[in-house]
């Protein structure tokens, strides 16, 4: 049986209580490391496949987003009906070991000083069907190239961009919120133009000492609102992210409460597999978690680590840790019903040395393997 949040605001405390969320003095201690770890964008880290897209992907001129792939360029059938696919947001799904998925990579994976051209091409390469793009690389792309060079490099190599990232959710902060909500309407506004329906808000302050949960969690729907109106206007949805140990928001079931008291057809959850096992997420809690309301689920592993000494940079490929994927995706195909994105999002300094193609074919033989036992 799903969770049910109370929509209306009355059931506010009846939900609040639910969630158990807590900010203890602990929590709070343990917060300001997460927060520090969780807010600032990471520092920027110093045999073809079949078909043709992929042979004039990989012979494209240097310099130029995917090769003819340019702005004004044709576009044979088979890419025409992918750019279709990429505008409506509804690209085909392709089974993956028994599991109808959508096989997604995180550009932060590959570290920060990658040429977003450069990772697309490599995700086309080999075999993706979405990525997840981080504001900044956006930006940087956008300094020389056109959002229709990146349409069409999508549509070149089959991909659609599964949401752009990260925002944080301030929920405490006005100054903060504000701030965030002019950045929401920007990246929703491109995201529209993408074909893409969903910006990742991770949440990102506590309560004040002293604010009781009801109170807490009320002024945490009124500004999940908020976020939610600024996407909206673009049919474009938020996402928020529990954090691994966040007082407030750390696990599903409380990122739910939020989203309850939002009242926002707008604003919905995410699921990241490494946040969860930092958090002590039960299996029974993932079960339960609405289909219509997750709207994208990181993927990730860790090793056997005691999980208040777990970071970010401590994140390895699926399958290659001790967090239980196999149990996890097969609670999402069978109880939840989940169909949607599995996005590779990985801190992992190692990863940022090496080379991109080499991260993005690994990630995807990690992500398949684990897939096929599912």
């Amino acid at each position: 049986m799903a969770v049910r949040v109370q929509p209306a605001r009355e059931g506010c405390a009846r939900s609040a209580r639910r969630a158990s969320a807590g900010f203890s003095d602990r929590g709070r201690a343990r917060w300001r490391g997460v927060r520090a770890s969780a807010r600032g964008d990471p520092p920027r880290s110093g045999g073809e496949p079949p078909g043709e897209r992929h042979r004039r992907a990989v012979d494209a001129s240097p310099g130029q987003p995917g090769g003819d792939a340019r702005a004004g360029a044709p576009v044979a059938g088979a890419e025409r009906e992918v750019l279709a696919a990429v505008v409506s947001g509804e690209p085909p799904r392709v089974k993956k070991g028994g599991i109808s998925v959508k096989a997604c990579f995180n550009t932060i994976t590959c570290g920060g000083d990658k040429p977003l051209e450069t990772v697309l091409d490599l995700l086309g390469k080999y075999g993706f069907e979405g990525v997840e793009i981080e504001a900044g690389r956006l930006d940087d792309y956008l300094t020389r190239y056109s959002v229709s060079d990146l349409r069409r490099q999508l549509a070149r190599n089959r991909l659609q961009v599964a949401a752009i990232m990260a925002f944080p959710f301030f929920a405490f902060d006005a100054a903060q919120q504000e701030e965030q909500l002019r950045r929401v309407d920007k990246y929703a506004r491109l995201a529209r133009q993408l074909g893409s329906s969903t910006l990742l808000c991770f949440t990102a302050d506590a309560p004040p000492a002293g604010m009781g949960i009801a109170e807490a969690l009320e002024r945490a729907g009124k500004a999940a609102q908020r976020y939610g109106e600024a996407s909206g206007q673009y049919a474009v949805k938020c996402a928020l992210e529990p954090i691994g140990g966040a007082p407030f928001m750390p696990g599903p079931r409380q990122a739910l409460a939020v989203v309850g008291a939002s009242m926002s057809k707008s604003v919905g959850i995410m699921m990241d597999t490494f946040h969860s096992y930092k958090s002590g997420v039960p299996l029974d809690e993932i079960r339960r978690l609405p289909r219509e309301q997750l709207l994208i689920v990181h993927v990730n592993d860790c090793p056997d680590l005691p999980r208040e000494q777990l970071h970010d940079g401590h994140r390895v490929y699926p399958g290659q840790g001790v967090i239980p994927l196999v149990e996890e995706f097969r609670l999402l195909k069978h109880e939840v019903g989940y169909r949607g994105f599995l996005s590779i999002e990985i801190f992992n300094r190692d990863y940022w040395a090496d080379s991109p193609e080499n991260v993005v074919r690994q990630a995807k033989l990690a992500l398949d393997a684990v897939l096929a036992k599912v």
